[in-house]
């Protein structure tokens, strides 16, 4: 079954509750003051119909006598209209009060909690494996961590604070009906027990529509994602009328279940609302005769008038705050089924530490599979020194980029054991790790911050004297300073405003400032000219030099002078050698050598 899939709505809402809770609990004092502040609130409106009703037996000389309240020993007979009416000023304005706190309260409970779920679900997503983000969609899990964590926010804005609030009101007023008059009681709550079965019926119904609403957004949003960053490849195949009518398609089957949500709320509502309006009618009916008969006084019958629709507003509010609850509990749902979802890469329990790292790399009988059934590594075996310089050849898929993915440690390895300088890398921590390895891809990815930023990666720590130097020192400050902002130049999405070479250069200067024991470079100098593929082969040099060096291969004349060169073909070494030695073989190497100089020379 897949865990977004509901075995039991009620089990599920319990858990889901549970775990809001567990949220919320750092903010426990928040929490205290606004229950009270709102329950003060709650009370303060309570009391206006039975200020009102106090007036109108002044007016009509009844004497105020009300049997709960002499429980208390308050003699409310003294009071005049004139009191009430200034009490009841004061009431107002204390419940303006209690509500202006209470909002402040709650939007600072909902901002912050919303807050720390933001950024507990940032880093659980950032600490995750490569194979988690091979088989999620952008869309989706931007969809998690920004729209489904604003619907949990108003929630707690609006939702609890209603829930708490309105349920205590609908208590207060059923006491107070029942303890002024119960027949009157009886007769406004008739309608009750068939707005509660409406309700029951509305649950069933709503909770579905809610959850393939956001699973429906979600889709949508991953699909957006997903063209927007591929537009050049849909304009130049001229796929846009292709791509707009798949997303009407999407559009439409959320359009579809969002109606469905309104037809729900269009038969409920109006519903509830009928229910209140009889109930009055029903006080109007019963309350006249009783008035006639004299067996209630008129001012009750206007106090339950006021009381009928507080009693059924609180009931209507809190069925449209069920909107609000169902759309929260399937984010909740959503957002949990994230956090809970781990392929993250653990490290060890009792961590290798203070290692003076040299940069020796061994692979022993090293076996891995994106997929179960399909290994893209078959129990391969090699060593690199420190200080080698080191090539892997191959053909497209043969598992190159594999290999230097597991030494980083970007994926786990099914069999066998990397071994860094005598030391299993599965009990090193990711993070020191990481810290003694560069990498310069292929595929640069620049971010939409300035290039400064581009280069120490957001690193404080780094000086503007060091990220010059690193700039020099792969001819990256030239062309840097021609810009209109130098360093300080914003980029946009992915490094519009620059060429691919000068973004690559930006990548060799990352791997210039941090310094690492190993350098990896993965088809550094494919897709680019003769001309900035010389600068960058001597930025190479600069960067191997002293240090640890495994570089992917494209164009094999690159890569005469390395120390070995390791062959792959289909996930297996097929040979290792200089470039003279392998030539003299006359093996799998020399075959891809004169097929990639006939190519070449066409």
């Amino acid at each position: 079954m897949h865990p977004m899939t509901p075995k039991s709505s009620k089990k599920i809402d319990i858990n889901i509750i549970r775990k809001i809770i567990k949220l919320i609990l750092p903010y426990k004092k928040q929490i205290f003051f606004s229950v009270i502040i709102l329950l003060i609130g709650r009370a303060l409106i309570v009391l206006i119909p039975l200020g009102i009703k106090f007036g109108i037996d002044i007016i009509s000389n009844i004497p105020i006598k009300i049997e709960f309240l002499e429980y208390f020993k308050i003699d409310l007979s003294a009071l005049q209209l004139i009191d009430i009416a200034i009490v009841l000023f004061f009431i107002i304005v204390l419940q303006f009060l209690a509500s202006y706190f209470q909002i402040n309260i709650t939007n600072y409970l909902g901002q912050n909690v919303m807050r720390d779920l933001r950024a507990k679900l940032f880093a659980h997503t950032m600490n995750q494996s490569l194979s988690f983000f091979d088989k999620s969609k952008v869309g989706q899990l931007i969809t998690r961590i920004v729209h489904d964590v604003q619907t949990l926010n108003e929630l707690f804005v609006t939702g609890i604070s209603t829930l708490f609030g309105d349920l205590f009101l609908i208590i207060c007023i059923f006491l107070i009906s029942f303890l002024l008059d119960y027949k009157l009681a009886i007769v406004s709550l008739f309608t009750f027990p068939f707005m509660y079965l409406g309700m029951l019926v509305f649950k069933k119904f709503a909770r579905k529509s809610f959850l393939e609403i956001r699973t429906k957004l979600a889709l949508m949003n991953a699909f957006l994602q997903a063209t927007i960053s591929g537009m050049k490849i849909i304009q130049v195949f001229n796929k846009q009328a292709k791509m707009a009518r798949i997303f009407r398609r999407i559009q439409k089957d959320y359009f579809i279940e969002f109606l469905r949500t309104v037809k729900i709320y269009s038969y409920y509502f109006p519903g509830v609302e009928l229910f209140s309006i009889l109930s009055r009618v029903l006080l109007i009916m019963f309350g006249s005769y009783w008035v006639y008969t004299g067996e209630t006084p008129l001012s009750n019958v206007i106090a339950f008038l006021f009381y009928s629709p507080m009693f059924f507003q609180p009931l209507k509010e809190l069925s449209e705050q069920y909107n609000v609850l169902q759309s929260a509990l399937a984010s909740s749902e959503k957002i949990f089924s994230l956090l809970e979802t781990d392929e993250s890469i653990e490290d060890p329990s009792e961590p290798v530490t203070n290692m003076d790292f040299k940069g020796n790399i061994e692979f022993k009988n090293v076996s891995f599979a994106y997929n179960r059934d399909n290994d893209i590594l078959h129990n391969i075996s090699f060593k690199i020194n420190s200080g080698e310089k080191v090539a892997l050849v191959g053909v497209t898929g043969s598992g190159k980029t594999t290999i230097i993915n597991l030494i980083n440690r970007l994926y786990d390895i099914d069999r066998g054991e990397i071994i860094l300088d005598g030391i299993n890398i599965k009990n090193i921590r990711k993070s020191e790790l990481r810290n003694i390895i560069s990498s310069v891809l292929q595929d640069v990815f620049i971010f939409s911050d300035s290039i400064r930023n581009n280069i120490t990666l957001f690193d404080s720590s780094i000086t503007d004297k060091e990220v010059k130097i690193a700039a020099k020192q792969v001819q990256a400050h030239s062309f840097i300073e021609r810009l209109n902002n130098h360093y300080d130049t914003e980029l946009g999405e992915r490094g519009v405003g620059i060429s691919y070479g000068e973004k690559q250069l930006l990548a060799f200067a990352r791997a210039f400032i941090h310094k690492s024991k190993i350098v990896i470079f993965d088809e550094a100098t494919s897709n680019i000219d003769l001309q900035t593929e010389a600068i960058i082969q001597n930025n190479i040099k600069k960067l191997i030099k002293n240090h640890t060096a495994i570089i992917v291969a494209h164009r094999l004349s690159t890569i005469k002078e390395v120390n070995k060169i390791i062959v792959i073909h289909k996930g297996e070494i097929k040979e290792i050698g200089t470039h003279t030695e392998l030539l003299k073989k006359n093996g799998y190497y020399k075959k891809l050598y004169k097929l990639q100089f006939q190519t070449n020379s066409i």
